[in-house]
């Protein structure tokens, strides 16, 4: 399998995952801010799940990244979070499987996830404001989920994953909320959180 459909798997696979937020803490000043994230994902799926939400966490951090104290020769416009970089962060210690991550290519990311095996996930950052929030929100499918770079359209000429772009999301690139997706792109109000299984 190459690397790129493997991101793409990754990347499906969190879009499914039923998320449900626990608790928001955090301050906004005005030279600094921090905000700890901490949200659900069923028991079952942290065997699977876990994994594939770290990356994607991360993925949504890295693209929305941009320089800070760095030299801005370093950072690149349309540069991705690769599986290379997964593996190279991703710890597991005590029981929890955790990335933590600083500054990456020029990016400021300072961007900390961890998932426990009781499905309780935390995401915490520094000087990214209330980024968390809206990541959790792209992965319930409340803003739209871009493909990284030209992934989809090489994605969409394989039968299998084609297939799994089409059950996971709608005609707009929005993750479906359930089996049956409307034809006309669900609202705000429309969605639901997946009911609690704990």
């Amino acid at each position: 399998m190459d690397t790129r459909r493997a991101e793409y798997e990754l990347l499906a696979n969190a879009a499914r995952l039923s998320i449900r937020a626990l608790t928001s803490d955090g301050a906004e000043e005005a030279d600094a801010s921090w905000q700890t994230l901490r949200c659900k994902i069923r028991r079952d799926d942290v065997e699977d799940g876990a994994f594939a939400l770290i990356f994607t966490i991360a993925a949504l951090s890295f693209h929305d990244a941009r320089p800070r104290r760095y030299p801005a020769e370093e950072y690149m416009e349309g540069d991705e979070w690769t599986l290379a970089d997964l593996c190279t962060y991703l710890r597991f210690r005590s029981g929890v499987l955790m990335l933590d991550v600083d500054y990456l290519r020029g990016r400021m990311m300072k961007t900390s996830i961890s998932v426990r095996t009781s499905g309780v996930v935390e995401i915490t950052t520094v000087n990214r404001h209330q980024m968390a929030g809206r990541w959790l929100d792209t992965l319930k499918g409340r803003k739209h989920l871009r493909l990284v770079g030209g992934l989809a359209e090489h994605l969409r000429s394989d039968g299998n994953a084609a297939a799994e772009i089409e059950r996971g999301y709608d005609a707009y690139g929005h993750a479906k909320p359930n089996a049956e997706a409307p034809t006309e792109p669900p609202t705000e109000d429309s969605r639901v959180d997946p009911p609690s299984d704990d």
